[in-house]
């Protein structure tokens, strides 16, 4: 069973035995539908299995059977749902063994031949030939391999392969040995493999895998992205900035968008820390090349509230939020409900003025107030949607209304609760006075409604 010269040479003239090595591996599964929606990279697809144990039928302990090894390929094959002249290529268990690769590929062709009598067709190889036997991973270990090899599309060479082993009967089977990287393709639909794993005392397995469908690109970075990241050490943040920036280096045209939220979303955040702005990926690799430079000088941060300060009249400009309600669903939402429930109590389209290129637009008081009101709520909300939760907050002027809404003592202006609320703050602005006072903190009350209710009271 041991290899003589330290190679496993699988399904080779010269194939003596295996090295056995050690190992261990993880495979993520998810359902397609949830990885998709999630965004996900998905490699592979494992489309079917099956394992079966065929102990009680061998001649001895050690010894493999052909006819156990093709009942759990076809298993897997009808599992999947597939025909086996649709596989073009098997990561096989190929233990170089004298009596186990001849007995592998007859049970291999007694599979595949309940469906084909092509030849030819389908490429064999097997990772022991670069890792050795890993035993309990070394199953596991082949899915890796072929999940890769789905993904890029590619069959990496079986290595030491240099003629057949001579009781293989390989030209009159489906399959054939993979000496040299081999580019994969298929004419007729996805690329499709299987991957068996023997076990000694009878059990065996095989999962058939499919190429993964093409996804949707994300999309594309829209201005400066801000890369955030953080380690435990000095020392392991420049090393963090290095792989990042070496990564962007050679991938021009990976999506900065992408980058940044994995960044922002995946990953813990430790004492240490660096940001980076840039607009794509070369410049991003630029600055963080210069922050790997700096980090070894860097302090632990320090935790900290954060306040929000609201600012009052005199803060608007032409098109305020204009962008914000395009790229960010959070900020639109909050901003919309703010709108239609002030176009119930007043005689103009607030979204409008906001947006208008004239500045006079916003110079009404009138005009003015509610949409500060609306644009600092939006902000508000969409920072805390992003997870940035105040200890506190002080405003001015208007402003002060936004704080105290958002510090669940009023209803919301955008919001509302009824016609029994008309004195909160979201209905006070457009009953007011003529004389531009058109926030009053007298005619204000607290809302009386429980800040868990259905009507949308904060």
């Amino acid at each position: 069973m041991l290899s003589p010269d330290g190679h496993t040479r699988s399904f080779d003239a010269d194939a003596r035995g295996t090295v056995f090595s050690d190992g261990a591996a993880v495979v993520l599964l998810k359902r397609l539908s949830d990885a998709i929606a999630d965004g996900d990279p998905v490699y592979a697809l494992i489309r079917g299995s099956a394992v079966n144990n065929d102990g009680g039928g061998k001649a001895s302990f050690m010894a493999p059977s052909s006819a156990g090894q093709a009942a759990v390929i076809a298993m897997a094959q009808a599992d999947a749902g597939v025909d086996a002249r649709s596989i073009s290529y098997v990561e096989a268990h190929g233990t170089a063994t004298p009596i186990g690769d001849p007995i592998e590929i007859e049970g291999l062709v007694s599979a595949f031949r309940r469906n084909t009598n092509d030849i030819g067709f389908c490429h064999v190889g097997s990772l022991k030939s670069n890792v050795g036997h890993m035993v309990i991973a070394a199953g596991v270990a082949g899915v890796i391999k072929t999940a890769f090899a789905l993904a890029e599309q590619r069959i990496p060479p079986t290595l030491h392969f240099r003629a057949p082993n001579p009781s293989i009967d390989f030209a009159s089977s489906p399959f054939m040995v993979n000496p040299r990287l081999l580019e994969w393709h298929s004419d007729n639909g996805p690329l499709r493999a299987g991957v068996s794993s023997f076990g000694v005392g009878g059990t065996n397995a095989h999962v058939v895998m499919e190429q993964a469908p093409a996804q949707e690109p994300s999309d594309a970075a829209d201005g400066p992205q801000l890369l955030l990241l953080s380690a435990r050490t000095p020392t392991a943040l420049a090393a963090t900035a290095e792989r990042l920036a070496a990564h962007l280096g050679t991938q021009p045209g990976e999506n900065l968008a992408d980058v940044a939220w994995t960044l922002a979303v995946g990953r813990k955040a430790f004492a240490h820390r660096a940001a980076v702005v840039a607009g794509d990926a070369a410049e991003a690799a630029l600055r963080l090349a210069e922050v790997a430079a700096a980090s070894v000088r860097s302090h632990p941060s320090q935790p900290a509230d954060v306040v929000f300060l609201f600012p009052g009249q005199g803060s608007p400009y032409p098109g305020m939020g204009r962008a914000l309600h395009v790229a960010e669903s959070a900020f639109r939402e909050a901003f919309d409900a703010c709108v239609a429930h002030a176009g119930e109590v007043v005689d103009f389209d607030l979204r409008e003025r906001m947006w208008s290129d004239d500045p006079a637009a916003l110079l009404p008081t009138a005009v003015m107030q509610p949409a500060i009101f609306t644009m600092e709520y939006a902000l508000a909300q969409w920072w805390m949607s992003l997870g940035v939760q105040p200890a506190a907050m002080l405003g001015h002027s208007v402003g002060e209304f936004v704080a105290a809404t958002l510090a669940v003592t009023l209803c919301t202006v955008c919001i509302g609760c009824g016609d029994e609320a008309r004195n909160c703050i979201g209905f006070q602005f457009s009953a007011s006075p003529a004389d531009g006072s058109r926030f009053s903190s007298r005619s204000i009350r607290p809302c009386t409604k429980s800040a868990s209710n259905s009507s949308g009271c904060i």
